[in-house]
């Protein structure tokens, strides 16, 4: 995919046309539109696009309702932090995001940790702009996988 050399600009209008497309076949809440929803909308606010990606992720938080054993109403709540946070809005982003990552340690698959690794990478660079970078409020994975954790909540 474009995204992954490095060409945010020039992915979403492929992301526009492919959400357009499954958006004329599928329902607003089938997972492939609202996935498609949420890289569309990480990459419009990864372009400064803040109020549009902001619509574009409310419409598939809209469309994925809390279910704490799928993956999705968490993706997409996790990237509404991210969008947050590249508004520069940390404390709205915070609570988005330590709540998706808490759920997917919770999920424990192979999967779950993997989305769980990337909201951990958006809480840290959550943390540094917004001069909390001593202070992660989440738990971190150890050389042996465990987890340790950090921060004010460490007891």
């Amino acid at each position: 995919m474009i995204e992954a050399r490095g060409d945010t600009a020039r992915a979403i209008p492929v992301v526009r046309e492919s959400l357009g497309l499954l958006t004329a076949f599928r329902p607003p809440t089938d997972g492939n539109v609202v996935l498609t929803r949420r890289i569309l909308a990480i990459e419009l606010c990864a372009t400064g696009a803040f109020a549009e990606g902001d619509s574009v992720i409310r419409t598939a938080i809209a469309s994925a309702p809390l279910d704490t054993t799928q993956f999705a109403p968490y993706r997409v709540r996790a990237a509404r932090g991210f969008c947050l946070m590249r508004a520069r809005k940390f404390a709205e982003a915070e609570p988005l995001l330590l709540e998706a990552e808490s759920r997917f340690r919770a999920m424990g698959s192979p999967p779950a940790k993997r989305y769980g690794a990337q909201t951990i990478g958006w809480l840290a660079t959550l943390y540094e702009p917004w001069g909390q970078a001593q202070q992660p409020r989440v738990a971190r994975p150890t050389s042996r996988g465990e987890r340790s954790q950090t921060g004010p909540s460490a007891v």
